[in-house]
């Protein structure tokens, strides 16, 4: 472990090579990281194994803090055929201590403190790691993120070392800030989950625009329209030619701004409707699901539960049970 380290209070979300025999620390490990992350093989690079995480989960996002004393971790094509879960995710990941590779995708990084490299669960991928480490990790649902960002998904920022200056360093000092505050203040960080989303889509945009991979103009516009939707979504009547008037564009322009990225127009607004009415029903408990739909700008009730569900694969009624089961005691 890093010499920094201390010993978190064993919970619902944190967990320990320490807990267990020693002897069966390795097998504990990969099922803690197939857990919390995915599925992979790890091989420890000194001979008295330990390793800790935490983790958060904010709806289908989640910080994790994670500290071993040196590790050798692959993701091969068998273990993405054989795995089980049912979302791919983009792990962002935020060193504080020590340093470590990554490759994938015909790339490959050295990183450290400062640095922020990013990998997807979807694809084979390496990470190693010769001696003790602690870093802070974002999982990021790949096809949400990139989509709320106005992005193509691609394999453009995988395995590379992206400085953490300008704004990326203002975005990356909340999750770092974040991860701390899941151990000391849970319950304050509970507060901070609407903040999750959007910033973690922003670290996919402006991590894409950084590393040169996307046109920053093109990104900007389709930032400030996709804005202007979160601003007024609402309003029942928003559709595309208020849209585009109020973006001072044409349709055609509008239309082309989103070319590539997977989403439509009214895609994305729909989008950003239904992960705002999400946060609202983990939060406001207190709304009636029908007050909520209004509130994201449907006037059907009956159109906003299929909408919902189209989209998350739930009702509303079944989300909000589960985020509550889900929400820590914060009265512990």
């Amino acid at each position: 472990m890093t010499e920094r380290a201390t010993r978190w209070p064993r919970g619902e979300s944190q967990w320990s090579t320490d807990d267990v025999d020693r002897s069966a620390a390795v097998d504990y490990w990969r099922s803690i990281r197939r857990h919390v992350y995915v599925d992979v093989d790890t091989t420890p690079r000194h001979p008295e194994f330990v390793g800790e995480i935490s983790s958060s989960r904010y709806g289908d996002y989640a910080v994790s803090t994670k500290r071993s004393n040196g590790e050798t971790v692959t993701r091969s094509s068998r273990l993405i055929g054989q795995g089980s879960e049912s979302d791919e995710y983009l792990f962002a990941v935020l060193p504080v201590s020590g340093s470590g590779a990554v490759v994938q995708a015909g790339n490959t990084a050295v990183f450290g403190p400062g640095e922020m490299v990013f990998y997807d669960s979807s694809i084979p991928f390496e990470l190693d790691f010769d001696g003790a480490y602690e870093q802070v990790v974002i999982h990021v649902p790949a096809e949400r993120a990139f989509a709320t960002a106005g992005l193509r998904r691609g394999t453009d920022l995988l395995a590379r070392a992206i400085p953490l200056d300008g704004a990326l360093g203002s975005v990356s000092a909340f999750f770092l800030s974040l991860a701390r505050a899941q151990v000391d203040d849970p319950a304050g960080a509970s507060l901070l989950r609407p903040q999750v989303s959007g910033l973690a889509s922003s670290l996919v945009a402006y991590s894409t625009a950084k590393m040169g991979s996307e046109d920053l103009p093109l990104l900007l516009r389709r930032e400030r329209v996709v804005d202007f939707m979160r601003k007024n979504l609402a309003d029942p009547d928003l559709d595309v030619d208020r849209i585009a008037a109020a973006s001072h564009l044409s349709r055609r322009s509008l239309y082309r701004l989103f070319d590539g990225t997977g989403q439509t127009v009214v895609g994305q607004l729909r989008l950003l409707r239904i992960e705002t009415a999400q946060k609202m029903l983990a939060n406001r408990t207190d709304l009636a699901v029908g007050s909520i739909a209004r509130d994201v700008g449907y006037a059907s009730e009956a159109h906003f539960y299929r909408s919902f569900r189209s989209i998350t694969g739930t009702t509303p009624g079944e989300y909000r049970n589960r985020e509550s089961e889900a929400a820590p005691l914060l009265q512990s």
